[in-house]
């Protein structure tokens, strides 16, 4: 089974709160401090 398909439009998805702070920490990580960041959790998490 795949939730998410290659085809759905991003707009679709919600965003929580915590997802924005998330993509926004990731994104000035890679970008304006040009380093990596590694995601990391349990298995069956969604990462």
């Amino acid at each position: 089974m795949k939730p998410i398909l290659a085809g759905d439009p991003t707009r679709a998805l919600y965003l929580s709160p915590r997802m924005v702070d998330f993509c926004w920490r990731i994104e000035n990580v890679l970008i304006r401090k040009r380093g990596f960041a590694m995601v990391h959790g349990e298995p069956g998490n969604g990462k």
